[in-house]
């Protein structure tokens, strides 16, 4: 029999489970859609996440980031997917909002206007920009399991005819002589740590990304689909416990006695 897949908020363990139903997102927001409809990748379900390429709506040249995104094509996939990658980066850089003005979720447009460091809207803003450039591109979700509140949000695109990792954050496209696909980090992190060392040289810093893929979950984004749910919303209890605390990397709300 074949194991069931781990979905939704329960892809990961039960203390995951807590945080993320705690995401500062609207609950009826696209980017709780997204979080309720992940799969977690593991070694059963693997064929079936990979079985195909993500499909872009045929619609999408009317999306309002279409013309935008026409502005960072470039002079192949691997070089538009670094442009994207450093207009996304270049926002996150630029974002200065303290924890008591945070904005979550809205628009593709309104995060660009706004600007935001915050993992999941950067990817979402992402994902968009690639779609609109014929690149089809998935949100990935990462868990160190091992650690409390050691999560991150990337995206996986198929380009040169196989998958690859990008962080829409630090501008980071995981490629040795080919992109490298969610799989393959969840057995070889040091290919991250590589990766990741070309732009960061905190070690802790990096030592905490290559432990983000020890679990991975992926979900799939259709930013044309009219039922999505643009709300916006501000930093909620649960979070502003989180970001003002020094948690060390353990649970500080009972989230793995719940």
């Amino acid at each position: 029999m074949v194991a069931m897949a781990k979905t939704g908020y329960k892809a990961f363990n039960k203390a995951y489970e807590v945080m993320l139903k705690n995401d500062p997102h609207a609950q009826k927001s696209i980017d709780h859609h997204l979080l309720k409809t992940m799969v977690r990748l593991d070694k059963t379900h693997q064929g079936d996440l990979y079985q195909k390429v993500p499909s872009i709506a045929t619609t999408i040249k009317d999306h309002p980031l279409y013309p935008i995104a026409q502005a960072l094509k470039g002079a192949n996939d691997k070089a538009t997917i670094q442009n994207v990658l450093d207009f996304t980066k270049k926002l996150a850089d630029l974002a200065d909002a303290p924890l008591d003005q945070m904005v979550f979720g809205g628009t593709e447009l309104e995060i660009i206007a706004r600007k935001s460091d915050w993992c999941s809207d950067l990817t979402r803003l992402g994902v968009v920009l690639l779609q609109c450039l014929d690149i089809p591109t998935r949100f990935l979700y990462l868990a160190n399991l091992e650690k409390a509140y050691h999560g991150h949000v990337v995206g996986e695109a198929y380009y040169e005819n196989t998958f690859g990792v990008i962080d829409f954050t630090y501008g980071v496209a995981i490629y040795k002589e080919a992109p490298i696909a969610a799989h393959i980090l969840l057995n070889q992190p040091h290919i991250a740590f590589k990766a990741y060392q070309k732009y960061i040289s905190d070690t802790t810093l990096l030592n905490a990304i290559t432990g983000y893929f020890k679990a991975i979950a992926i979900s799939h984004y259709n930013p044309m689909d009219p039922t999505n749910n643009y709300q916006k919303s501000s930093l909620n209890r649960y979070y502003k416990t989180l970001l003002s605390t020094k948690h060390q990397g353990t649970w500080l709300m009972g989230e793995d006695q719940a």
